[in-house]
């Protein structure tokens, strides 16, 4: 007897490294060769996802239940369409329904690039939860002196946009805003506090979903009226707490503050620490950051979270790897350290990043 589960899968071929999203309880998952493949259970209508480098000349990709030799397709085979570039990723989508043994048995999937099968992949449950899906938002300021703005605030917006659309986060799931009229292009909005609100209290989450919010500038100190800069504004973390409880209640949610003292938002007084919440800052609450330059890609903290997010599994790796990059860059100067902040409540110790399932 056998039953249908709703899936989504993501083969990423070459370079390409494992993506995926809208993914929840028991996952299915192999490593063949240059391919990762994950299958989990979907609630929503089943899809299946294929991407490979965006520079690649397939023009077909499908996939077919293999023989016992696993040499040859034994039913139907499965066409892929809608193909589409994301980022570096050439994607494409098909809609069906996968068949999973009801008496635990391993089905063969046979991946097949134009026409030709290419990988032979049989799937194992494995122990850890799959990839979630995500609502984003992506925010970069400055102060308020035109003369003075800095680029890298806008380059690790727009870079990390890229990345986590790379990884299957759908561009329809990011907001973005930015201080700059320059950089307030397509639906990209002015930062000011009312934008901000309404793009984190939006979020809204399903239950296959998780929140994160990025956001990047100078920042000021004092608990009264420091915090992080949004032009002439500061952002009150006793208000950012209420805007992320609407927008994302007692989902997984991310928050990385990348900006001067931004350790504040850290302090008990304020109340963010929540049991469903990561906050990474890239500073203690009575330290500078540091890479605020009119040269610098990045800023030193966002340098390194855009260095260590294709490599690292979880948050909590990435958060230790964010950590130990920046050690290595203020040891490289005359820098007092910034001592960033990791805080990471008990019901998200191990939550994947976009893309991943943790494995």
């Amino acid at each position: 007897m056998k039953f249908y589960v709703q899936i989504i899968m993501l083969a990423l071929v070459a370079l390409a490294t494992a993506c995926g999203s809208n993914m929840i309880s028991s996952t299915y998952s192999s490593s063949i060769a240059a391919v990762n493949v994950r299958i989990s259970e979907k609630l929503a209508d089943g899809s299946y996802t294929i991407m490979l480098g965006a520079a690649s000349t397939v023009n077909q990709v499908s996939f077919c239940y293999g023989d016992a030799a696993g040499t040859a397709c034994a039913g139907e085979k499965v066409l892929a369409t809608n193909v589409s570039v994301i980022g570096e990723r050439k994607v494409f989508q098909m809609a069906s329904n996968i068949m999973i043994p009801e008496d635990g048995s391993k089905p063969t999937l046979l991946l097949l690039i134009d026409d030709v099968i290419s990988r032979k992949v049989q799937f194992e449950k494995s122990s850890v939860s799959g990839a979630l899906g995500w609502k984003i938002v992506l925010m970069a300021s400055d102060q308020s002196n035109q003369n003075e703005w800095i680029n890298a605030f806008d380059n690790a917006r727009i870079k990390l946009k890229e990345m986590f659309m790379s990884s299957g986060v759908p561009e329809s799931n990011i907001q973005e805003l930015s201080l700059r009229p320059e950089k307030q292009i397509g639906k990209v909005k002015p930062v000011t506090n009312l934008n901000f609100r309404e793009s984190v209290e939006s979020m809204k989450p399903g239950p296959n979903e998780a929140c994160l919010i990025h956001m990047t500038s100078h920042g000021s100190s004092g608990s009264q009226n420091g915090g992080f800069n949004m032009g002439r504004a500061r952002l009150n973390p006793v208000s950012f707490d209420n805007m992320v409880t609407l927008g994302c209640g007692d989902r997984p949610t991310v928050v990385m503050i990348s900006a001067c003292f931004s350790g504040m938002y850290l302090q008990d007084q304020f109340n963010l620490k929540k049991p469903n919440r990561i906050i990474l800052s890239a500073a203690a609450a009575d330290k500078t950051s540091f890479g605020c330059s009119s040269e610098a890609t990045y800023v030193f903290w966002d340098g390194c979270l855009i260095e260590n997010l294709p490599t690292s599994k979880t948050f909590k790796d990435l958060a230790s790897n964010i950590t130990k990059c920046i050690e290595r860059k203020e040891s490289n100067g005359d820098f007092i350290p910034s001592d960033p902040q990791t805080f990471i409540g008990d019901q998200v110790q191990d939550l994947p990043l976009p893309g991943s399932s943790g494995i």
